[in-house]
């Protein structure tokens, strides 16, 4: 397996750091293990630096929207590159076109995965 700087190893651990931890993570594991994996990485983190702000829904949310752009373009070993061809994943709203404000907003999105209720992920 690749190494993987994983959360606790970046600062500043923002919007752009998680999708490209995804997107390291998504180069040995497939979708689910890696999903599995930057959750409990990033729950860790949390736990520690932002208690209370963990949310499983996002969190799976942009492994797997990652996930779908690597597969849909030529991957390299060039993130900025792949952010490049990809703007969507420096959008920190595309969640909102998949989830009501409601269904984000549920305790049980915190907790567990829930499927989009607007629009299926690719």
């Amino acid at each position: 397996m690749t190494h993987v700087e994983g959360p606790f190893n970046s600062e500043p651990f923002d919007h752009r750091q998680h999708v490209k931890f995804a997107w390291a993570v998504l180069v040995d594991m497939p979708v689910s293990e890696a999903g599995d994996f930057v959750g409990l990485e990033i729950r860790e983190f949390a736990s520690i630096h932002a208690p209370g702000k963990y949310h499983e829904t996002l969190t799976r949310f942009w492994v797997r929207l990652v996930a779908h752009t690597r597969d849909a373009g030529v991957v390299g070993d060039d993130f900025d590159g792949h952010l490049a061809r990809f703007p969507i994943l420096m959008n920190n709203n595309a969640q909102k076109h998949h989830y009501s404000p409601t269904v984000l907003a549920s305790e049980r999105a915190r907790r567990e995965f829930v499927e989009p209720d607007l629009l299926p992920l690719p």
